[in-house]
């Protein structure tokens, strides 16, 4: 329960944040998305254009909210849900 607590934490910050986008998948973990950003944005890096090849439209500056919303509410929804089956199960128990 406390794992999923943080994670919610995490997401709800991270979003209000709006700093970047998330790293590419198979970049290289932390350390890899941050040697990949110096070459994208300087366009004298020696990898620049192979960095721009392989990231393709990628732009680590937009950050679209509309996913993390998404997860958001289906947290939620499921917290509610289980909620009102808590709370049915705990009327019925109490009834007999």
């Amino acid at each position: 329960m406390r794992h999923r607590r943080r994670t919610f934490c995490a997401i709800r910050t991270f979003s209000r944040k709006r700093q970047r986008n998330g790293p590419l998948e198979d970049c290289g973990g932390i350390s890899g998305f941050y040697e990949l950003l110096e070459p994208i944005a300087e366009r004298a890096h020696p990898g620049h254009v192979h960095a721009k090849e392989w990231a393709g439209d990628y732009d680590p500056d937009t950050f679209d909210d509309l996913p993390i919303k998404y997860a958001l509410a289906r947290i939620a929804n499921r917290r509610n849900a289980a909620k009102a089956r808590l709370a049915k199960k705990n009327q019925l128990g109490s009834a007999a």
